[in-house]
């Protein structure tokens, strides 16, 4: 499973590397734009188009939830949260979602069996939904924190997790908060 050589030349090196939680999808990240793997089809998709691929870089990482490949991406202009699904091509009109931040994505992390936690450079905490249809799947913002006064460097956050107890599953308003600084 030798990493694309297409990619490598113009990314090198590679900042992020991801394997999804049963093991059959692998996406890498470099300089710019990203590839991923699918260990049933042996096969890796890339961009295409070249300039799609680089207009952006991933920074604060990716993650797999089923066959979707969640990505915090920094653009000239924005930072998103993207979902690319693996059966698509690697291609930004294919795109199944965008959602958009005010500030730099620190981190990206799957919480349960369907959330998803960003936690931003400005020392907020969103806490998404991951939403599915039978034509489309989505992310919906269901709450929020700021850490002012409790973390005085976000950018040296490097984990975070977030556990609630089986009794208050539906209720989101009591929680367990971990968070890991770089030292």
């Amino acid at each position: 499973m030798p990493i694309p050589p297409t990619y490598l030349v113009d990314n090198y090196p590679l900042r992020q590397v991801v394997i999804s939680p049963d093991g059959r999808y692998v996406a890498v990240a470099g300089r710019r734009g990203l590839a991923h793997y699918s260990v049933n089809s042996g096969r890796w998709k890339t961009f295409v188009n070249e300039s799609m691929e680089n207009e952006f870089v991933v920074r604060g990482g990716m993650c797999w939830y089923h066959h979707i490949l969640i990505v915090a991406v920094e653009t000239e202009e924005e930072y998103e949260i993207r979902l690319y699904s693996r059966e698509l091509e690697l291609d930004n009109t294919l795109l199944l979602h965008v959602e958009t931040v005010p500030s730099p994505i620190v981190l990206v992390a799957l919480v349960g069996d369907d959330g998803i936690l960003v936690y931003c450079n400005d020392n907020a905490l969103y806490h998404f939904i991951v939403t599915t249809t039978k034509e489309s799947i989505s992310l919906k913002l269901v709450g929020q924190i700021t850490f002012h006064g409790i973390i005085r460097a976000p950018a040296r956050v490097r984990s975070i997790s977030w556990i609630l107890p089986e009794d208050q599953l539906s209720m989101s308003s009591r929680l367990f908060l971990q968070i890991s600084l770089h030292k």
